[in-house]
């Protein structure tokens, strides 16, 4: 619509104070394991952290995934363990030894024995920002770290305390999720380093690209803002628009991103939303999603699913996922079409965009 003149486009093109941008350096972690470097951190990564130490510099790390472990497994019998309120399995945060699910708040103590085969195989799988923290104080013991995701900064005043220790000059390196991507001035902060980027795309949702670049634009922009910068990127898939256009600019992302949009019917091309539809039988739900969809699709509009949800149940309810694409809709008849098929063991929300879990 800017494009289109409905709208002024506005640009951003050069920093405050047409300060330099930072080098952008992508590290393909691939290439790392064929050398013999099993550790999270790449061999570039670890020798700018040692430089930055040197000269009395700081460093922002960016790992966007909680706890300790995204889940845990039973190395005998293959057990993962699962919230039994929601279809996901529990986030294991060692600080606490314990196992925690995201969505409902459900939480258990970690136990090496297996539930299933009462074998003593229970082992962590994966990495969280509480492990990243643990190789992190290991590789460079003389470092000071702070560490910001939502587990410490539950208290009133934690995010602050944090921020102003990092801008004392107080801590080496900041260690954080998302919420440290923005919204920061730290002079002496000359490197960030971004941890398996690719993390931040498997998001079922047509925006983790542009999420995802937004991003990786926000937190390499720490970097440099008064002294020259720099910052490196490691991941996986590296040759995703998502990613590689980083260092290139917003230009040749947006294109790439419009073009996959277009062809997908997303938007702006297309209108896209969806219809949540809730329920504490697996059964029911999902027929009573069926008889919606069935009203729907004499509407005029294009209708796909009902489909399960990313996340199947959550808090002990069952969830089906309708998606609707349109150019036009009368949204006072589809709200009473909603509702009309609304019981007292369904419940049914609409979502303007496609973003449900």
């Amino acid at each position: 619509l800017a494009e289109q003149g409905t709208y002024q486009l506005l640009e951003l093109t050069y920093r405050p104070l047409h300060l330099q941008l930072p080098q952008i350096k992508l590290i393909d972690m691939k290439d790392e394991l064929k050398n013999k470097n099993t550790s999270i951190f790449s061999r570039d990564l670890l020798s700018a952290m040692k430089k930055r130490l040197e000269k009395k510099e700081q460093t922002i790390l960016l790992f966007n995934r909680k706890g300790y472990a995204p889940f845990v497994l039973c190395r005998q019998c293959g057990d993962v363990p699962k919230c039994p309120h929601c279809d996901i399995s529990l986030t294991y945060y060692k600080d606490q030894n314990s196992l925690k699910c995201h969505y409902c708040g459900y939480e258990k103590p970690f136990s090496i024995t297996c539930d299933i085969c009462k074998e003593n195989a229970v082992k962590e799988v994966g990495a969280g920002i509480e492990y990243v923290e643990q190789v992190l104080r290991k590789t460079l013991p003389e470092a000071k770290i702070l560490r910001m995701d939502a587990n410490v900064t539950k208290t009133k005043g934690s995010h602050e305390m944090i921020w102003n220790a990092f801008q004392n000059e107080e801590a080496d390196i900041l260690l954080g999720t998302q919420m440290i991507a923005k919204g920061l001035d730290f002079p002496k902060v000359t490197l960030v380093g971004v941890l398996m980027a690719d993390v931040s795309l498997k998001v079922p949702s047509y925006r983790a690209s542009e999420l995802a670049y937004m991003l990786f634009s926000q937190v390499t922009g720490r970097s440099g803002r008064f002294l020259p910068g720099e910052a490196i990127i490691q991941g996986y898939d590296l040759d995703h628009y998502a990613i590689k256009n980083v260092s290139t600019g917003y230009d040749a992302f947006y294109k790439e991103a419009l073009f996959n949009r277009k062809i997908s019917s997303y938007p702006p091309f297309m209108q896209n939303s969806q219809i949540l539809v809730e329920g504490e039988s697996y059964l029911k739900t999902y027929q009573q999603a069926f008889l919606l969809k069935k009203k729907l699709n004499v509407m005029g509009i294009k209708v796909l699913g009902p489909t399960e949800a990313f996340i199947k149940k959550i808090k002990d309810k069952y969830r089906f996922t309708i998606t609707l694409k349109y150019e036009h809709m009368d949204f006072k008849n589809l709200f009473q079409l909603i509702e009309s098929f609304e019981t007292k063991e369904i419940s049914m929300r609409f979502y303007p965009s496609l973003d449900i879990i």
